[in-house]
């Protein structure tokens, strides 16, 4: 189990690092094609905003939870007994599961519903379908959830990369 999860959530990274490679060379190709040759790419703002920002945001979401990267609450935990802080650590990871899920739900409908409809954005050009694009969140935050449901449940093998922050 903790193998798979870590497959899932290293894979989400390495995507998600090789299409912000990407997105830079697209980019940069963009720049220059406009500035020597006075002809822009077409379909790079598209592009760039349906697709590349979008894998980059959502796809390392597993990650970033694995290594203990997201926003917490440091000033509430300060204040919490060392010895209850495990709990309140299985909480707020219970919590996020929940909301998490919601949100998997939501956006996998909205997926399902765009994937239909074969939504597509108009460039200057041509129209690039993003239907696919929308399945890029639920694939994020799937990975998220089955990282925090590892480290509620398995947290010996899964234990996130990084010490917390000393009590000051």
């Amino acid at each position: 189990m903790v193998r798979i999860v870590t497959l899932v959530e290293r894979s989400g990274l390495y995507l998600a690092m090789f299409l912000a490679f990407l997105m830079a060379l697209h980019v940069s190709a963009e720049i220059i094609a406009r500035r020597f040759f006075h002809y822009p790419i077409p379909g790079t703002i598209e592009i760039v905003s349906y697709f590349y920002m979008v894998a980059v945001s959502f796809l390392p979401l597993g990650y970033a939870q694995a290594a203990n990267e997201h926003v917490s609450a440091d000033a509430f935990v300060s204040v919490i007994p060392r010895r209850l802080r495990p709990y309140t650590d299985w909480l707020g990871k219970a919590l996020s599961v929940i909301v998490c899920l919601v949100l998997l739900w939501a956006t996998t409908e909205m997926a399902i519903q765009q994937t239909r409809l074969g939504e597509a954005v108009q460039s200057s050009y041509f129209d690039i379908p993003v239907w696919w694009t929308r399945w890029l969140v639920p694939l994020g935050l799937l990975s998220m959830v089955l990282v925090m449901l590892a480290q509620m449940f398995i947290p010996k093998a899964m234990p996130s990369r990084h010490e917390p922050q000393p009590d000051l």
